[in-house]
């Protein structure tokens, strides 16, 4: 009996994992028909093109487009943050660390929750953003502390080669 209970619990889990993969549509998207939006609460140099999810809800995959230099001060998200850079290249540091990336296409990175961050694109960058759940941005000062979008880019120096690091690596060759 115990053998045939948990084979119906296994056939159970088989059916609800098979409709939940069922619920979801094929797609693909294509860089050149997307249409781009701005950020709410990020700087105007960066605009996005939601792939798949609502990123106000839950879960989402979408392009985010900075401008050459455009630059994102420290900041973190609740979520976890995976990015791929497409196309372009840019800056990153994590807080806490001395290091610069600089980040060439290909290149991945993982921010996780609440881990205060800093993106500067050298150029027009193009990178997928993917958050494992609702999407928001909170600008964070050297002390961690949570201020508004207009004092972080007052405060903000720009990364760069040489520039808050001790080192400058690079990711995504």
């Amino acid at each position: 009996m115990k053998r045939c209970s948990g084979f119906l619990a296994v056939l159970g889990m088989m059916a609800l994992a098979a409709m939940l993969a069922g619920a979801q549509e094929a797609k693909l998207a294509s860089l050149s028909q997307m249409k781009f939006t701005p950020v709410p609460g990020a700087p105007k140099c960066f605009s996005m093109s939601v792939v798949e999810g609502d990123p106000g809800k839950g879960a989402s995959t979408f392009v985010l487009r900075g401008t050459p230099g455009c630059d994102a001060p420290m900041h973190y998200h609740t979520p976890n943050e995976r990015v791929v850079l497409v196309t372009g290249s840019g800056y990153l540091q994590m807080q806490g660390d001395s290091q610069v990336t600089l980040l060439k296409p290909g290149a991945f990175a993982l921010a996780p929750s609440k881990h205060p961050h800093h993106l500067t694109c050298t150029g027009a960058c193009q990178l997928y953003l993917f958050s494992d759940g609702p999407f928001d941005i909170h600008w964070v000062n050297a002390d961690g502390k949570e201020i508004s979008l207009a004092e972080a880019e007052k405060a903000s120096k720009k990364l760069g080669p040489g520039k808050k690091a001790a080192k400058t690596t690079s990711a995504g060759d």
